[in-house]
């Protein structure tokens, strides 16, 4: 039986995407079925400007994404993110887990975890 792989991404820098479509190409060669989500496409218009804005502010601060990283492993800001975005987009991500019933679920991206 061939196993599905579900891969999820962000597309705020290159990072996240050439890892996802490097493991998906690993895993269709392999003769997975492999699918991919965006976390930028797949959530509301506020995500694509934080992509923009991100991307601008780390290009002036370089030292941004470890500030980033760090605060957004906080728990506290956690719960926080999940409490704001969660009403909005579960129900979106339950569905495309209910289609494609995915035997596994990859994340090159940190924030999906409050999905799964």
């Amino acid at each position: 039986m061939q196993k599905k792989i579900l891969i999820l991404t962000a597309s705020y820098w290159a990072w996240h995407n050439v890892a996802a479509n490097t493991m998906k190409n690993y895993y269709t060669e392999k003769w997975y079925q492999v699918h991919t989500i965006d976390l930028v496409e797949f959530l509301s218009s506020l995500w694509k400007w934080t992509q923009s804005f991100y991307q601008d502010f780390c290009s002036k601060y370089p030292n941004a994404w470890d500030i980033t990283y760090n605060i957004l492993d906080k728990d506290f800001i956690k719960k926080i993110l999940f409490w704001v975005e969660y009403p909005f987009s579960q129900k979106k991500f339950d569905n495309i887990i209910s289609d494609l019933k995915p035997d596994i679920i990859l994340s090159v991206f940190p924030f999906w975890w409050g999905f799964i």
